[in-house]
């Protein structure tokens, strides 16, 4: 067998177990609500009941808690898939699928690094789909630039092609609207 064929193999059951957790995940309803929506009431409860009693010392004064604790709950989200990824390896098992795969002629290491990528995927996609909704929560880019843990957990990269691409959809939006607007109603929002 060359070495060409059995690369293209691997990354064949790679990317169809990857795949499969895809769809998996996005067929079940439930799955998608508790990994999406336990972090975000647990964002919204504990920092709406604490944001009156915290104040973190090292906090920018216009920075509230809903702002400080926002970093944890994209931390969080990661950690709810991953175990849920975790989960599915187990329901696999219950089903007889993973016996299916193990028997099946794949590398074992495609088996892994299908299930591993499958979940980093959907981790990647949770993390960044609340990240992209962050302009809507009012938290503002400089402290997301600031944040060093975010920015590591997301690389370099991704945080500079992030913010950057956000600063410019701003400069966009700022040359379009009137003055007038932006004094009215970037108070409120």
């Amino acid at each position: 067998m060359s070495t060409e064929f059995s690369l293209s193999y691997f990354l064949l059951a790679t990317r169809s177990l990857a795949q499969r957790e895809l769809v998996r995940f996005y067929r079940q309803k439930s799955r998608m609500a508790g990994v999406i929506g336990s972090p975000l009431v647990f964002w919204f409860l504990i920092g709406s009941g604490l944001s009156g009693s915290f104040r973190h010392p090292s906090a920018p004064p216009e920075m509230n808690y809903l702002e400080y604790f926002f970093p944890g709950t994209i931390v969080l989200i990661i950690l709810f898939t991953s175990i849920f990824s975790t989960m599915s390896i187990i329901e696999d098992r219950k089903e007889g699928f993973l016996q299916s795969v193990i028997v099946a002629p794949v590398p074992r290491g495609a088996i892994a690094m299908g299930k591993l990528l499958g979940g980093t995927a959907l981790a990647l996609f949770q993390a960044l789909l609340l990240l992209v909704l962050t302009p809507f929560l009012g938290i503002a880019l400089d402290a997301l630039e600031a944040d060093k843990v975010i920015c590591a957990a997301l690389g370099d990269h991704i945080a500079e092609a992030y913010l950057a691409e956000k600063r410019a959809e701003w400069d966009v939006y700022k040359a379009q609207v009137h003055e007038w607007e932006i004094d009215e109603y970037m108070e409120r929002f």
